[in-house]
């Protein structure tokens, strides 16, 4: 009975402890809306153009989270369609710049071919900038990839 006495003030003194400390200016996070990106390499390859679309979530000062999806272009290579989540976060430079890191990975609807992908983006203004990616696919063999190119904003459909 004495150990429940025990347990019983420590939790109560701890308790009383964070509601005092607590960090009392919380925000809410709020989402912003959808941008879209149609983002093409430097090669016009055939794996090189893919659109993104993006949901932007501002989390604070200049900090956003960015969710949503990138599809290749297969109506612009002839390639199997691939569409695969993306995750990331935006940042506006000191310099007044956009900086996007991105994650994606996913596979075709045939299940023959997998990717995944770090990009990095770099705008001047939110209408025009430029990427760079490091990725790898398996399709069949596995290849490491390294591209840039262009990034235009383009409307979201």
């Amino acid at each position: 009975m004495k150990a429940l006495k025990v347990v019983l003030v420590v939790f109560a003194f701890s308790f009383t402890l964070l509601t005092l400390f607590s960090v009392s200016n919380v925000e809410a996070m709020e989402y912003l809306g959808d941008i879209c990106f149609r983002v093409e390499n430097d090669r016009k390859s055939d794996d090189g153009v893919f659109d993104m679309n993006l949901a932007v979530v501002h989390i604070g000062n200049n900090h956003y989270s960015l969710y949503g999806k990138m599809v290749l272009r297969s109506d612009v290579v002839d390639f199997d369609r691939v569409e695969v989540a993306v995750h990331g976060n935006a940042e506006i430079s000191s310099d007044g710049k956009i900086i996007f890191t991105m994650v994606a990975a996913g596979k075709n609807d045939n299940n023959n071919h997998m990717m995944g992908a770090i990009f990095s983006m770099k705008f001047d203004n939110i209408s025009h900038g430029r990427f760079q990616i490091i990725g790898m696919n398996k399709d069949p063999k596995i290849d490491i990839v390294y591209d840039e190119g262009d990034v235009t904003n383009i409307p979201c459909q």
